[in-house]
């Protein structure tokens, strides 16, 4: 993901101006400019493209200094702007495009430095932020579906995990995901401290063996009258340069005794 800061409007329409221009998209090892033409670009964010006085061809994008339909209110500036453009192997369709841009005002970030507390932006929230532990994208392995932005190093590490996933990992809600959590605290949660918290979505990274975390998601929402949301998520693994294949088997014997598989 890449992160970007627009103090105004002008600055933002740069950031979304650059994606037409500059080649900032992943394809592999290689880069290439995200949008293959003007009227792309414009769908996308919503603009009336400039013409010539006669209206046969459009001005070019340098000289667009319109207002886009896909942009801050005034009063969030400043912006924090994430964008991740790439490309995904398809079997049927060669390679797939894959877009992702969002933003989210400055003011509502919850930013720790020292504990990686973010907040998330709104395509990411369900009912309310994700904080605490910040996932690293490309060494996240997750339980159910491939990671595109997964280092390639640790793409055999992923088959593993994979091959050994019969299931969907369901999350536990409402009284069981209490229950859950005070039966694994000595357990297989032992090294982290997770815990519901109200009207709190936390995602949370335990080490479970040596080179290996769990990724644990727990939320709580009340939902009036009395009535609360409760449920706890195992989302998959994060890994790191010495995990080996025998640390994934090692880590899903200890993940099995759980009774979530």
């Amino acid at each position: 993901m890449k992160y970007l800061v627009a103090r105004n409007y002008e600055e933002y329409l740069a950031i979304c101006k650059s994606f037409l221009l500059e080649a900032v998209g992943e394809d592999g090892s290689d880069t290439y400019v995200p949008f293959d033409s003007y009227e792309e670009w414009a769908e996308y964010f919503g603009a009336e493209l400039p013409e010539n006085e006669e209206g046969d061809e459009y001005l070019p994008i340098e000289d667009f200094a319109g207002e886009l339909k896909m942009r801050p209110k005034e009063n969030e500036y400043p912006v924090i702007v994430v964008h991740n453009f790439f490309k995904v192997e398809d079997i049927r369709n060669d390679k797939m495009p894959v877009q992702i841009f969002d933003w989210k005002s400055a003011g509502e970030l919850t930013l720790k430095v020292d504990e990686n507390v973010l907040g998330v932006t709104k395509a990411l929230s369900d009912f309310n932020p994700v904080t605490g532990e910040q996932t690293p994208i490309d060494r996240f392995i997750s339980f159910e579906t491939e990671n595109p932005m997964l280092s390639s190093r640790y793409e055999d590490l992923e088959k593993r995990l994979h091959a050994k996933v019969d299931e969907p990992i369901i999350p536990v809600e409402g009284l069981d995901a209490e229950l859950l959590l005070n039966r694994l605290a000595s357990t297989f949660l032992q090294n982290g401290d997770v815990q519901l918290e109200r009207d709190m979505r936390v995602r949370h990274l335990v080490s479970i063996i040596p080179n290996v975390c769990a990724v644990v998601t727990v939320s709580h929402k009340v939902l009036g009258l009395g009535k609360e949301s409760k449920s706890v998520s195992f989302d998959g693994i994060v890994v790191n340069e010495k995990t080996t294949s025998e640390n994934i088997d090692h880590f899903w014997k200890v993940f099995a005794i759980t009774g979530l598989t």
